[in-house]
């Protein structure tokens, strides 16, 4: 915990520079019993109170650590302070809430690729082109946390086209699944943001089909009897037609045939495999 405070303490001095946090498996035990009213805290930003509300740490006027650091009484979550958080599932582990989920991108490692694999060069390895993103995720004038701004952005994208958000809300209200205004602001950031980066490459289907996958499926674990029907909507939804690369949202897509195999098989699914 030490190292924690030292490191929110660290970043509130260095506004100007980002800080990141990693929790390592952090599933041991459940996420809510120690994460999820940081979660909320960090969210009480608003632009009347920019720095939010302040985490407790000691009820006395004055602390020090048995070296000799004060430890302050109470502290904010810096907004140049990131979180990322690796995760295992196995019989020992624990499954995420919705109120974590919501606040989180859900990134899948499962794809294994021998090809070239003993002979790894620098070419073949994942990378950026370029690995330096710091400065990114400090852009000026951007409010640490999601708002209906974020969607007017994304409403300006996409024109007078469909909105595929709007389109998932509807489909997923029919059966009580919908998400709510922090995810379609999440989703919305990530798109814009998206388009700001990559520029005239940038694809919104691509872009959109990462966030059905990082956002919305994540949440879906449940019986045949719950899920079957709105899985089988999700399906038609991210497999249409698309002319340039078959399905509308590929990733989606293929996401979903193997949930929807695991219900045929187990009559139980899960995002997580």
């Amino acid at each position: 915990m030490g190292y924690a405070i030292d490191l929110i303490i660290d970043a509130g001095k260095n506004p100007e520079k980002p800080y990141f946090g990693i929790l390592d498996e952090m599933n041991l035990a459940k996420v809510e019993y120690y994460f999820s009213d940081f979660l909320s805290i960090m969210e009480s930003r608003t632009s009347d109170n920019p720095e939010g509300e302040k985490i407790c740490l000691h009820a006395e006027n004055e602390a020090e650590t048995p070296d000799g650091r004060s430890i302050p009484k109470e502290i904010h979550i810096p907004q140049n302070l990131f979180f990322t958080g690796t995760v295992n599932v196995d019989e020992t582990t624990y499954m995420f809430s919705p109120k974590v989920l919501d606040r989180a991108n859900v990134i899948e490692f499962n794809d294994v690729n021998l090809i070239g694999y003993s002979s790894a060069t620098e070419k073949n390895v994942f990378s950026f082109e370029n690995p330096d993103v710091r400065n990114n995720l400090m852009e000026s004038g951007v409010p640490a946390f999601c708002s209906s701004a974020d969607y007017s952005k994304f409403e300006d994208i996409i024109g007078d086209g469909g909105n595929p958000i709007l389109e998932l809300l509807k489909l997923l209200k029919k059966y009580n699944l919908h998400f709510g205004y922090r995810v379609a602001n999440e989703i919305s950031r990530f798109i814009w943001l998206s388009k700001e980066l990559i520029g005239e490459d940038f694809d919104v289907n691509v872009a959109m089909d990462i966030q059905i996958l990082q956002k919305i499926l994540p949440k879906f674990h449940g019986t045949r009897g719950k899920l079957e029907d709105p899985l089988k909507d999700l399906h038609t939804f991210c497999n249409a037609e698309h002319s340039e690369r078959g399905a509308l949202y590929p990733g989606s897509a293929t996401k979903i045939a193997r949930m929807l195999k695991n219900l045929e098989i187990q009559g139980y699914t899960s995002f997580i495999e």
